[in-house]
């Protein structure tokens, strides 16, 4: 195995070039490093930028859909349950079922309630921050939802995690405060 002549990492066996400090190894010319000064670096940056910030606005409003469809889900779900247990004696076969108390329902209002404002709590933050980040605005507001998302494992997570990496680049970062492309 071979090490870097300038900072000694280990390199590969057909390593042409030091990973981490771009330094040529032998047998061949080192690869410009990325802060360098080639003009055309920048534009492709942007054109990555743009790319991954559709990506995640994309996303989002995927998200913002898969809350609704949840919401939705949850409200079919409650008025079936409603139903069953209001209707308990006629499942009975000619004997009165015990029907829970008046408490149980109460408990599980209360329940299917929270989770309703959660999910749509989701739907409406997701679409917010969909939008916003289609047009490059409030990139604080789309990191605060990112980390909301964070909670949701998995799919949140893995949304939450990628919308930061990309809201947190210094490149996204001056997209957001210079003039819009």
């Amino acid at each position: 195995m071979s090490f870097c002549s300038q900072c000694g990492r280990p390199l590969g066996p057909d390593s042409r070039f030091c990973v981490g400090c771009g330094a040529a190894a032998a047998g061949g010319p080192a690869p410009a490093p990325i802060h360098s000064l080639n003009p055309s670096m920048p534009d492709q940056q942007r054109i990555v930028d743009n790319e991954q910030l559709r990506l995640v606005s994309m996303f989002h409003f995927l998200y913002a859909g898969l809350a609704g469809a949840g919401f939705m889900f949850l409200c079919a779900h409650f008025v079936f349950m409603r139903w069953i247990l209001r209707h308990a004696s006629e499942w009975g076969h000619g004997t009165p079922a015990n029907v829970p108390p008046e408490e149980v329902f109460h408990l599980m209002g209360f329940i299917y309630f929270f989770g309703g404002v959660l999910l749509l709590s989701g739907f409406f933050l997701n679409l917010l921050s969909a939008s916003f980040l289609r047009q490059r605005t409030h990139r604080v507001f789309s990191l605060v939802v990112a980390g909301v998302n964070c909670l949701h494992i998995p799919f949140g997570t893995a949304l939450g995690v990628f919308s930061i990496m990309t809201l947190t680049r210094d490149s996204v970062r001056r997209m957001y405060e210079g003039p819009r492309a």
